[in-house]
């Protein structure tokens, strides 16, 4: 048989769409009853368990009568209406089905993607996904248990903008009514779109209590803006805009606070920030960071956490990077604003910094014998330095410093020797500072000082590995690893010191060639370090469950080169470091590690932490952390079950530490023990609603403290009242998350 041009041509859909649903023109119209009767092409009276379809409407009732010209139907007797996710139910309908428009009286009305339903005097369908309740109630409780609701004299709920507005509302929360609203506006759903937000109110020690009021703008899709102007009873009216965009190649945010008259200050008060992330613009990438404050104490009384209220150089820093081949370059520029303390000792700017890296691997298929067995790399690094301070000396330090390697590498080991030069030019500043420094003559003469260092090392290692006989599925690890590092000593007293500090001590930097972070200061070494580490991997995944380290650093002669000021955290003749890390078991995760000097037989670090989190309810971590002479702390928090619903919130950070080395005189002195910060809360999750309250109270400065009390009643489909303290706990109690029941989110959840 031929195929006919006018051939009926069929599409199968992978899944349901709402969007066909939406499409316009006339739907044709599907009904089944136990009986029919009439025309089809005037009237239908269908009867006994009767249904129809058209378009993602479904209706069933006792009985339904329906118009076939003017498609209007009226459906009596246990009526249940589903369309677009929203189920209506009540004992008669009066709806035209071209044009959505009808009423139904003494309703109720469900919306399972949202969790919520309500009940109505009257129900009057005004359009496709427009439904107004009259004398309506609403909530997202379950029937049984009604932990609020929302009373309204009009109701008005509108899918396609996902938006509901109430009139004459009344929130009633556990039996007690709140005062009447005028108008309120709640989300159906989790998009974006303008509007207030529900209101924050909090105490603190600093700002007493405040309120704020924050209105959200959607401006596009990837641009929006926050206003949160804010009442404060300490310090007065403040106005604050938070907007973030979100570019095919750039994203960022831009912030600003402003308080015109301090109430306690008299003065106007500020902060400013903008961030700015670019990514292949003309091949160039990286941001800009910087950030403001009218004056030394903004950041201490209208900070509400720690991090924010302990910084003290607030950084204005600048970087771009771009790649040419084996060839990365970066421009950098970083100043500061130094408050509080930072003004008498702050860190060094560098405006430029200019670097260039260059590497190249081996390559076994090239045609010269170096490129087939060499790693070849270096870095050269231009860099102008400079401080507010009338002592400081300022100048211009160029680093140079190439390196090549020779890997041998196997499947069960490798071998590489490798050899680096180090090379510094500091160009100074002539000042009173450099004429005051006590340097050479010839230094002062020239105003320049140079350094060259070669850096020999060779690193080795094996893996080995077997199958665990009594564990199934298990792997076990073995490699042992050995590294020898030599680095002649040079006295460098007379270089400055612009950004070098004592590296951290850590598993990986037993291996690194030098023991400071920077370019000012090249330590001197003649040292062997041995290490042994294993890991436990499952065979089907290789997923690591556990991984323990031991390594022995010993210094074949002991290390000269140190920084005045900062304290020595090496071993004169030999170092155990200690680690490991991971999860055993479900509910556990490990992670710690100790150093020891073992010539001294001292402490010199050590840092232990364990989480127990069996389910996203119980919650525990214990974490401390100790440097010899400088920090000596006990982390602990956590988030445990009273009953059913109510939930223990807590952390504790406490300093043990009695004697501190004095930087200047590198002397201890004594240290007062004490709470650094503390959080004591309570959570309670019901079907419906959460609430918070949480106390803080951390340290601001010597013998100064910051107290704050959050407070917050969460209402699940209307939003939270109160002062969100989300972020404090998540920062506070690691591993914290909101306890909430997963809803769906499909239009056609629920549909017949």
């Amino acid at each position: 048989m031929a195929q006919s041009d006018d051939a009926i041509r069929l599409r199968i859909e992978i899944e349901p769409s709402a969007a066909l649903a939406k499409l316009p023109g006339k739907r044709p119209v599907y009904g089944w009853a136990e009986h029919i009767e009439g025309s089809v092409e005037e009237k239908l009276s269908l009867r006994g368990q009767a249904q129809l379809r058209q378009a993602g409407t479904s209706l069933s009732a006792a009985q339904i009568d329906y118009q076939h010209q003017n498609e209007e139907l009226f459906a009596r007797g246990q009526v249940r209406l589903a369309k677009s996710g929203t189920i209506v139910q009540g004992p008669e309908l009066r709806l035209k089905l071209d044009t959505q428009i009808g009423v139904m009286e003494d309703a109720g009305i469900a919306i399972p993607a949202l969790g919520g339903f309500g009940t109505a005097r009257r129900i009057e369908f005004d359009g496709p996904g427009k439904v107004n309740l009259l004398q309506a109630m609403f909530t997202t409780c379950r029937p049984d248990e009604a932990g609020w609701t929302l009373q309204a004299d009009k109701l008005r709920l509108d899918q396609d903008s996902e938006q509901g507005q109430a009139e004459q509302a009344r929130l009633i929360f556990q039996g007690v009514a709140a005062p009447t609203i005028p108008r309120l506006s709640f989300p159906l759903s989790d998009t974006r779109r303008s509007g207030w937000l529900p209101p924050t109110m909090g105490v603190t020690s600093r700002t007493g209590a405040d309120l704020s009021m924050p209105y959200y703008v959607n401006i596009a899709s990837n641009r929006d803006l926050t206003l949160y102007p804010r009442l404060s009873v300490l310090r007065g009216v403040s106005i604050g805009a938070w907007g973030r965009y979100l570019e095919p190649r750039a994203q960022g945010e831009l912030r600003l606070e402003l308080n015109p008259q301090d109430l306690k200050t008299g003065d106007a008060r500020y902060y400013w920030s903008s961030l700015h992330r670019f990514q292949n613009l003309a091949g160039w990438s990286g941001q800009w960071d910087v950030r403001g404050v009218s004056d030394d104490q903004y950041l201490v009384d209208y900070s509400r956490n720690i991090l924010g209220s302990s910084l003290r150089s607030i950084p204005r820093a600048f970087n771009a990077s771009r790649s040419f081949g084996d060839i990365g370059f970066t421009a950098s520029a970083t100043t500061y604003q130094n408050v509080l303390d930072a003004r008498t000792s702050p860190p060094y700017e560098a405006v430029p910094r200019l670097e260039w890296r260059w590497h190249r691997f081996s390559d076994r298929q090239a045609n010269q014998w170096a490129e087939q067995y060499l790693d070849m790399g270096g870095t050269l690094e231009l860099a102008r330095f400079r401080r507010p301070l009338l002592d400081s000396i300022e100048g211009w330090r160029t680093v140079i410093n190439p390196s090549l390697q020779m890997p041998w590498r196997q499947p069960w080991g490798y071998i590489t020797p490798s050899i680096a030069l180090h090379a510094a030019d500091y160009r100074f500043v002539p000042s009173e500072a450099l004429r005051r420094s006590g340097l050479s003559p010839e230094i002062l003469d020239r105003a320049a000082a140079q350094r060259v260092l070669p850096q020999i090392s060779i690193d080795s290692g094996l893996f080995l590995e077997r199958r665990v006989a009594r564990l199934d599925g298990l792997e076990q690890t073995l490699e042992p690893r050995l590294f020898y590092l030599y680095v002649p000593y040079r006295d460098q007293k007379h270089l400055p010191i612009y950004d070098t500090a004592v590296a951290d001590i850590s598993y990986a930097q037993l291996f690194a060639e030098n023991r400071f972070v920077g370019h000012d200061r090249i330590a001197d070494a003649n040292q062997v370090t041995f290490a042994l580490s294993s890991r436990l991997l499952r065979s089907d995944t290789g997923r690591e469950l556990f991984r323990a380290a031991a390594a022995l650093r010993h210094h074949l002669t002991e290390p000269r080169l140190q920084i005045a000021g900062q304290p020595q955290l090496t071993d004169p003749q030999s170092d155990l470091l200690m680690v490991a890390s991971g999860k055993p078991l479900a509910a556990w995760s490990l992670d710690g590690g100790v150093q020891v000097g073992l010539s001294r037989s001292n402490l010199a670090r050590a840092y232990l932490g364990t989480r127990y989190q069996p389910d996203e309810v119980r919650l525990a971590n214990v974490q401390m952390r100790f440097i010899e002479n400088q920090v000596g702390q006990i982390d602990a928090s956590w988030r445990w079950p009273l009953g059913a619903s109510w939930s223990l919130l807590g952390r504790s950070n406490y300093s043990f530490q009695r004697k501190v080395l004095n930087p200047v005189t590198l002397q201890t002195i004594d240290a007062r023990p004490g709470v650094i910060e503390g959080l004591l809360g309570a959570e309670r999750k019901a079907d419906c609603w959460a609430f918070r309250a949480v106390l803080q109270r951390y340290v601001t400065g010597p013998e100064l403290f910051n107290t704050a009390v959050f407070v917050q009643l969460e209402l699940n489909g209307l939003g939270g009242i109160g002062n969100n303290p989300f972020d404090i706990l998540r920062r506070g109690i690691p591993g914290y998350t909101r306890v909430r029941e997963r809803m769906p989110d499909s239009p056609f959840f629920a549909y017949e």
